[in-house]
């Protein structure tokens, strides 16, 4: 029997906990869990939903790509003949020296908002400058809104 993908746990009148199994992420498990207020119908309609939309994100052929993979592609591809070249290396310092130390290894399709932030914390710990935070955190955007945009453009990658 397979492992349930998402489940909807009755928090009390009204109340519904939703849960959706997102995968392994290192030696955990990790969920995304929101709580419903409404009908049982409301709850299963945004598990549903929920659901869709991290089957969309996933793809079948990118399930397994690492961000530092993406990033090497995403960099070749999609960035080095349309910027400067010095445009290029600013690019790829930023991702190899801040993100990918902390949020390298995670699987792309797995990546989860908070996961960021800590690597944008991790960065004002180390007392990086705020420009330093905003101009990383403007090529992480325009990866990921890649990423988003094109998922299997990337199937190459496996």
């Amino acid at each position: 029997m397979s492992r349930k993908s998402g489940q909807i746990i009755a928090r009390g009148e009204r109340r519904w906990l939703v849960r959706v199994y997102l995968g392994r992420n290192h030696e955990k498990r990790t969920y995304f869990n929101r709580t419903v207020y409404g009908s049982l119908r409301n709850a299963q309609e945004y598990l549903t939903k929920q659901l869709h939309q991290r089957n969309l994100l996933r793809g079948v052929q990118g399930a397994q790509v690492t961000l530092d993979e993406f990033f090497d592609h995403w960099l070749t591809t999609a960035v080095k003949s349309k910027v400067r070249r010095s445009t290029y290396r600013n690019y790829s310092g930023m991702l190899r020296r801040y993100i990918s130390p902390s949020i390298g290894k995670v699987i792309l399709a797995s990546l989860v908002p908070l996961e960021i932030q800590t690597a944008y914390q991790n960065m004002i710990d180390r007392r990086l400058s705020a420009r330093t935070v905003r101009y990383t955190h403007a090529v992480l955007r325009a990866a990921m809104r890649q990423a988003v945009r094109r998922p299997n453009c990337f199937s190459r990658l496996l």
